[in-house]
């Protein structure tokens, strides 16, 4: 492989766009996530990614809950219902990183001006495993 084309797959390689990880802490709507991925540098090498903050939505994770509740003194009746459970450390994740920066500032609602495109540092969980 020629220098050219060195640097454009280690441009390609670095332009993120989703990954899985690992939550290894969680800090409000903020949860810290170990990529599970390696990247690679300029000589191919692999490296570890370092974790990252990634931005967690409200209700991203649930779960389905068998509940009783009673009818009348002598019935009661069985449903499934679907209800909000807590992110947890060592949950896998699904993370997707934004086109654009979602800094504090940025999830406002505002338009803002594209300072980064496709950082990793902005990303947002999607699904958890």
């Amino acid at each position: 492989m020629n220098f050219t084309e060195k640097l454009i797959d280690s441009k390609l390689i670095n332009i993120h766009t989703a990954f899985i990880g690992k939550v290894i802490s969680i800090n409000g709507n903020t949860a810290r996530v170990q990529p599970l991925t390696y990247s690679k540098n300029m000589n191919g090498k692999l490296i570890e990614q370092t974790p990252i903050a990634a931005h967690i939505p409200r209700n991203i994770k649930t779960k389905c809950e068998n509940i009783t509740y009673r009818i009348s003194e002598y019935d009661s009746q069985t449903t499934t219902v679907i209800v909000p459970d807590e992110l947890v450390i060592g949950d896998i994740v699904y993370c997707g990183v934004s086109e654009r920066d979602i800094s504090a500032e940025n999830l406002g609602g505002k338009i803002a001006e594209p300072t980064r495109h496709h950082d990793i540092n902005d990303s947002v969980i999607l699904a958890v495993f």
